[in-house]
């Protein structure tokens, strides 16, 4: 068996068939159980997480990004619990899954005190990515200000609506994407 067939096993939620797998592979590096470990983590699936933790070389905070993209409160609690701490990661996840929700939560943990250690261009590119404009709005009103990079990553991930919002805010066509660009949309 190998590594592709172990991502397809994770996201057939199949814990049983995963461990007989895992047995039959030699070694799964960091990287690869790193992914892993996201995939599983976007499914809600707790028990595979809990696998994949077992094999070790896994960054928690891939857990924390993957769960706050499938609008996983109770994975990203847990994975907070177990040292989790990339905020920045975890509110462009929420936001490229168009989990508001979690973007709240991410917020509230990336804060100490009068300090905010959350970095909202990172929100809003999710935003844009997923092609939530909510969200977009809401990372703006917190302070991200990149919105000729909002132009740039609506185009490069085919967000018509999303091009449009950052015209409306303002956007520069600096990376000259948006003049003359049409799509079958338009």
């Amino acid at each position: 068996m190998s590594i592709t067939q172990l991502f397809s096993v994770v996201q057939s939620n199949n814990t049983d068939l995963f461990q007989s797998i895992l047995k039959t592979i030699k070694k799964v590096s960091g990287k690869e159980s790193n992914l892993l470990l996201f995939f599983a983590s976007i499914n809600g699936n707790r028990d595979m997480c809990q696998l994949i933790l077992k094999m070790g070389r896994c960054d928690i905070n891939y857990m924390l990004a993957g769960a706050a993209k499938g609008g996983h409160i109770d994975l990203c609690k847990l994975s907070r619990k177990l040292g989790a701490y990339d905020y920045d990661i975890m509110i462009y996840c929420a936001a490229w899954g168009g989990q508001v929700e979690l973007c709240h939560l991410a917020r509230k943990w990336g804060r100490w005190g009068k300090l905010n250690f959350i970095n909202y261009n990172r929100m809003l590119y999710g935003a844009t990515r997923g092609g939530y404009p909510n969200i977009a709005q809401l990372a703006r009103q917190w302070g991200a200000k990149k919105i000729n990079k909002m132009l740039y990553w609506s185009v490069q991930y085919g967000q018509l609506e999303m091009r449009h919002l950052a015209v409306q805010w303002g956007a520069k066509d600096t990376y000259k994407l948006y003049q003359g660009l049409k799509t079958k949309k338009e």
